[in-house]
C-alpha cells in the first residue's frame, strides 16, 4: 500500500546460507514495512492521531480513495508511537540542545486522565527545561509577569503507573544531560506520588509546589477554618 493506493510490487527474497536468516533487502531501501510504505504509514498515523480509528478509516477513504480497516490502523499508529519514543532523544539531539542552553534546570510532573481499552487510566508527562530566572514578583504583580521562554526543551509522557515512570524520567535525565540533581528544580502540584518519585530517583533536587495548587490549598484551608464566612475567608486568604 502506497500513498496514492495499492500497487503490485515484485522484489527477490534473499537468505544467508550460513545462519538461514531472510528477507526483502528491497524493502529496507523503498520503506517497506508490512506491506506499507513509509508514506502510507505517514498518512495512516495522521488520521490515526487525530480521530478514532474507525473514523480514521473513513477518513482515509474519502481523502485518498483508498482504506485500511481499524485495527490494522491503531497497529501501526501503537507501533509508530514506540519507534518515536526509543529513538525521541537521540533524534531531537536533545543533548547537544541542553547543554548549550543558559539558564536554570527544572523538571516539571504532572498526569491526567485519558480513556484506553482497559478504561481511564492516568497519562503521566515529564517536561525538562532550562530557563533564565525570571525578575522577582509579588502576589500582587505575578499575573502581570511572564516568565522567559526555556532555553532547552524535551517533553516525554507514557501511560504507565509512577513505579514505571520515575525510572523512565531518571534515563531521561541522563540522555539530556542533567548532570548534577542538587542543579535541578521539581515542579509539581503536591500529588505524593509525584514527590515520592522525586525522592527516590532526583534526591537533593529542590522540590517545588506550583503556585496555582498552592493558593488552592490555602483557599480550602480558609474555607475549613472559617467555616463558610466568606468574608473571612476572602481577607485571610489574601493576607496568605
Amino acid at each position: 500500500m502506497t500513498a496514492i493506493g495499492k500497487i503490485s510490487l515484485t522484489r527477490t527474497y534473499r537468505s544467508c546460507p550460513r545462519c538461514g536468516e531472510g528477507g526483502f533487502p528491497a524493502d529496507v531501501v523503498l520503506g517497506i514495512e508490512g506491506g506499507f510504505t513509509r508514506r502510507a504509514r505517514r498518512s495512516i498515523c495522521h488520521v490515526g492521531i487525530d480521530n478514532s480509528f474507525d473514523r480514521g478509516e473513513r477518513t482515509l477513504r474519502e481523502l485518498s480513495g483508498w482504506s485500511v480497516n481499524a485495527e490494522t490502523i491503531r497497529r501501526i499508529c501503537h507501533a509508530e508511537a514506540r519507534a518515536c519514543r526509543q529513538s525521541k532523544t537521540e533524534r531531537l539531539d536533545v543533548a547537544t540542545k541542553f547543554a548549550a542552553a543558559e539558564g536554570h534546570w527544572e523538571l516539571q510532573i504532572d498526569a491526567g486522565k485519558v480513556n484506553t481499552e482497559t478504561g481511564w487510566r492516568d497519562v503521566k508527562v515529564a517536561t525538562f527545561a532550562v530557563r533564565t530566572p525570571g525578575e522577582p514578583s509579588t502576589s500582587a504583580d505575578f499575573h502581570a509577569r511572564d516568565l522567559p521562554t526555556p532555553s532547552a526543551r524535551h517533553v516525554i509522557a507514557a501511560i504507565e503507573p509512577a513505579e514505571a515512570f520515575g525510572p523512565r524520567c531518571r534515563a531521561e535525565a541522563e540522555r539530556v544531560g542533567l548532570a548534577d540533581v542538587k542543579d535541578l528544580t521539581i515542579l509539581g502540584d503536591g500529588a505524593g506520588w509525584i514527590w515520592n518519585l522525586a525522592a527516590e530517583h532526583f534526591s537533593g533536587a529542590e522540590e517545588t509546589l506550583d503556585l496555582y495548587h498552592a493558593t488552592e490549598y490555602l483557599g480550602d484551608l480558609a474555607r475549613a477554618g472559617y467555616s463558610g464566612d466568606t468574608v473571612a475567608v476572602e481577607a485571610w486568604t489574601d493576607r496568605a
